[in-house]
């Protein structure tokens, strides 16, 4: 009997070692199926729900920032006028626009679904600066959009100061109150509210 000692040992310790495996690919498995949860397939960026969880802390914003609404003027179109897969290009370009443009450690780019984004910032930002940066950004978005410009396609947006522990829905309305004023303004703009975090 002793002789089935070591086998009965190195099938246990087989045992052990499927089941630290077997372990280590569910935890894998449930973080890609958090992440999917959280980011939008087609631009990599984060999805509403991730967007929502990084402004908000059980209903509250969780830092002191800034939020930037924007929308693709005329985008349908694109997509009526050179098809879908086009329209797509025009996402994912616009996409990689907001990530490298906003691309500080505490800057969040969001894509909350159709041709719709959110960018946040964090920090004590003065109405100046995010004016001057919001410039910079809608030339740029100018230039990449100018091979559409028979088809109307812009950017545009709304910008809110907002601090930490500001109920969310409200941030977000504001912000979206702001972009339906930049869009029923002419479109290819922004409009920022009156009051920095300042």
């Amino acid at each position: 009997m002793l002789r089935f000692v070591p086998v009965v040992l190195l099938l246990g310790a087989l045992a052990v070692a499927l089941l630290i495996y077997l372990a280590g690919k569910y935890v894998e498995s449930v973080s890609e199926m958090e992440e999917k949860a959280v980011k939008d397939q087609l631009t990599g960026l984060s999805n509403r729900e991730g967007f929502r969880r990084n402004l908000e802390q059980s209903g509250e914003t969780s830092f002191d920032g800034i939020l930037i609404l924007l929308d693709l003027d005329h985008f349908k179109n694109v997509n009526d006028s050179l098809g879908h897969p086009e329209g797509d290009a025009v996402l994912v370009m616009f996409s990689d626009l907001l990530k490298e443009f906003f691309n500080r450690n505490s800057d969040f780019t969001a894509r909350l679904g159709g041709d719709e984004f959110a960018v946040t910032q964090e920090g004590d930002l003065d109405a100046e600066t995010v004016r001057n940066m919001m410039d910079r950004f809608m030339k740029k978005a100018e230039m990449i959009f100018s091979s559409y410009q028979e088809y109307g396609l812009s950017v545009s947006a709304g910008v809110d100061f907002f601090h930490k522990g500001e109920e969310y829905e409200t941030v977000y309305k504001r912000c979206d109150d702001l972009l339906y004023e930049a869009k029923n303004s002419g479109r290819a703009g922004y409009v920022m509210s009156k009051e920095d975090a300042s």
